[in-house]
């Protein structure tokens, strides 16, 4: 165990090496000059990307876990809206004046009709710090929020359970608080949590990195071996890399078969084994190219009936000028047979 009573498998110390990352990050924000030339700035986080290794077999729906933090990311006073159920009435009696971080609830028919475009999603987002949304519309908020939302402020899941009462509402609000959050699913090998503010010193950073890494450890079925690398970065700066674990061989797929396999029977195609009776016989890739050859030769040959069909038959429009310049020539045959008449007289 360790100093924050979690289980720990085989896990290395990287304090020292968050620290480190930590302080050299923080240098690179104040020296960054685009800081400076913006009017309204808001502080930055610390985020924790960690990759998961591609054999790591997690649940195929998504999981929202806690990860407990040392210290915290949000004050006591800070503001929060919550988005809920359809009852939103029986929420908002609950929750505004008794919880005092909750200022607004909204519910999605309220956010359909009142939030419908995106220049007053943006006052929303930037008018509340944090967002804590019920889990039974989590998913459905991405839609009716937008991925500008969702990137910048993206909710907290939390699970109320029937009877809601202002105690469970209180208790999750204040778990919310202490710790930061991942949603494990399968398929996905990349997590980035924040795990502290930009006004944290480097030992606060360390101190939450280590916290982190130590519950996140025991959602995983492997533990520590399931994590393939761990990096700290800020929301504007790229990831330095804190501890990087041996590169794993990826699996090759029933379906697919590799080029130099493929090239190997190409070559064995073109050449012909000899039998014992002197006789040579062709490998399959040369009966292919047979094969190929011959429906080519084929579609020429139709294409060639065609055209011979079309130049020996003639068509109906010379069918009928054929005719009609049979009838015409009628009364020209009896007009030369009278003339040779009159002349023989």
């Amino acid at each position: 165990f360790d100093a924050y009573g979690i289980i720990l498998f085989n896990m290395p110390t990287l304090f020292k090496e968050a620290e480190k990352a930590a302080t050299a990050l923080k240098h690179a924000s104040q020296a960054d000059p685009r800081k400076n030339q913006q009017l309204f700035t808001s502080e930055g986080f610390f985020e924790l990307v960690i990759n998961v290794r591609q054999s790591t077999t997690l649940p195929k729906t998504e999981s929202f876990k806690y990860l407990p933090l040392k210290h915290k990311l949000w004050d006591e006073d800070v503001e929060i809206c919550f988005f809920c159920k359809e009852r939103r009435a029986r929420f908002k009696k609950l929750s505004i004046g008794k919880v005092p971080q909750v200022k607004k609830v909204l519910g999605i028919p309220r956010i359909k009709s009142k939030y419908s475009t995106h220049h007053l999603r943006k006052q929303l987002r930037e008018s509340f710090p944090l967002f804590v949304a019920d889990r039974a519309i989590y998913v459905n908020l991405l839609h009716y929020l937008g991925e500008a939302f969702w990137k910048r402020k993206r909710p907290h899941p939390i699970h109320i359970k029937e009877p809601v009462s202002t105690e469970k509402i209180a208790k999750r609000m204040k778990k919310v608080l202490s710790s930061t959050f991942v949603v494990l699913r399968d398929l996905q090998t990349a997590y980035s949590p924040k795990i502290g503010r930009e006004s944290f010193s480097a030992t606060q950073v360390a101190q939450n990195v280590d916290a982190a890494l130590a519950r996140l450890v025991e959602y995983l079925p492997r533990g520590w071996d399931d994590i393939q690398s761990v990096m700290l970065k800020t929301t504007t700066s790229p990831a330095l890399p804190l501890w990087a674990g041996p590169i794993e061989a990826t699996p090759s797929k029933p379906g697919k078969k590799s080029s130099k396999k493929r090239s190997n029977k190409k070559k064995e195609g073109k050449e012909n084994k000899a039998t014992d009776g002197g006789k040579v016989e062709e490998t399959k890739g040369v009966e292919k190219k047979k094969k190929h050859k011959s429906r080519k030769n084929k579609k020429k040959d139709a294409s060639v009936e065609k055209q011979v069909q079309k130049e020996v038959e003639p068509t109906k429009v010379q069918q009928e000028s054929a005719k009609k310049g049979e009838k015409r020539k009628e009364p020209d045959t009896l007009h030369s047979a009278k003339k040779a008449k009159k002349a023989k007289k």
